[in-house]
């Protein structure tokens, strides 16, 4: 009688509700993240701040977040693995960040940029530790999941698309505010091609993911994605308009139509339905992941290239001043990151006359 009950009340369930619902979760998880992503050049200049600030904005969200998911996926065990995790994320996320700030130097005393991420990769190995030994105990991350070849390859399918994605449209909207001009709002309507071209797709895909292995749709769709991503690489140059990305934005969002529905399908279908939660956690966790690191890692890449240029920059404009005035302007301009750092005016030598100030 209770069965019968229960799944008359299952019957009730209007499924339409639960797609809104399920659409509106998915279409506010990315928001906060993106919509920061595209306002990067504008707080830049509005807020005068630097891209290692910018960059600890960004990774505010998906930082936590990820370290989050995996407890949302199983809610047992909690308070101490979780504690380790972040700590040792964030050891590593600081390091990526603030590397270049501090001219992977030292900090604080002795403490080191590389000491720092060193410390952190420690203590994220001191978690998988801890986690292999309570594996008979209700553990917050199941080695038992890993097992499977499917989801160890679709997590790492994954990591590579959260790293792939967030490295490459970091850079791109900044292009396209500091180097084209164009405002936050037409930076975000000259990316809308993709979204809009794997909202598209993903139907399609769906329906043929009943007809054919899942396989067979994912690696045309990662081959597509990736060619696109290669296009938009290729194109970018000084002179580009706008819309000279677009078919590589186009054939990247089909590509992902077709990767998405077929990657979390692979993922589970061989998994017990015990470790389905957990499964769902760590494949998004697994994902925040990789663009977490590829925030970090591209930041410190482009916040590198920014002094190097600047430096560069100086040497090639010192060549206009008098022999005895070059080496403080260039050392001068050498030590702008340091005193913004510190968030003191940037002042020239005392070497450096007052007329070129």
């Amino acid at each position: 009688m209770a069965i019968h009950q229960r799944g008359q009340r299952a019957a009730g369930v209007n499924p339409w509700a639960v797609l809104g619902v399920l659409m509106l979760g998915s279409f506010m998880s990315p928001l906060d993240l993106t919509i920061v992503n595209i306002a990067i050049p504008s707080i830049l200049a509005g807020l005068h701040t630097s891209l290692d600030q910018i960059l600890w904005v960004l990774n505010a969200y998906s930082l936590l977040c990820a370290v989050l998911l995996i407890t949302a996926g199983r809610l047992g065990d909690i308070f101490g693995p979780r504690t380790i995790f972040a700590v040792g994320l964030f050891g590593v996320v600081f390091g990526l960040i603030e590397g270049q700030r501090y001219n992977w130097g030292a900090v604080w005393g002795a403490v080191t940029i590389p000491e720092i991420i060193g410390a952190g990769l420690l203590v994220l190995l001191l978690f998988l530790v801890t986690q292999a030994r309570r594996q008979d105990r209700e553990p917050l991350v199941p080695f038992a999941v890993f097992r499977d070849r499917n989801f160890t390859l679709m997590a790492l399918v994954l990591a590579a698309l959260g790293f792939a994605m967030l490295g490459l449209f970091l850079p791109l909207t900044i292009y396209y505010q500091s180097v084209l001009g164009l405002s936050a709002l037409a930076a975000g309507l000259t990316i809308a091609p993709q979204p809009l071209a794997m909202m598209v797709v993903s139907p399609l895909a769906a329906g043929l993911s009943r007809r054919v292995n899942g396989k067979y749709l994912l690696i045309p769709g990662l081959a597509l994605f990736a060619a696109g991503m290669a296009y938009i690489d290729w194109a970018a140059h000084a002179d580009a308009s706008r819309w000279s990305f677009l078919p590589g934005l186009i054939a990247s969002g089909i590509g992902l139509g077709f990767t998405w529905v077929p990657v979390f399908s692979l993922a589970t279908r061989d998994l017990r339905p015990e470790l389905a939660g957990v499964a769902s956690g760590l494949l998004s966790t697994i994902q925040e992941l990789g663009a977490v690191l590829a925030s970090a890692a591209i930041g410190a890449l482009l916040q590198n290239r920014l002094a190097i240029a600047l430096h560069a920059q100086a040497v090639r404009n010192a060549a206009q001043l008098p022999q005895r005035l070059r080496g403080p302007f260039v050392a001068s301009l050498s030590r702008v990151r340091a005193t913004r750092k510190r968030g003191a005016p940037v002042t020239l030598s005392r070497r450096v006359p007052p007329v070129i100030h």
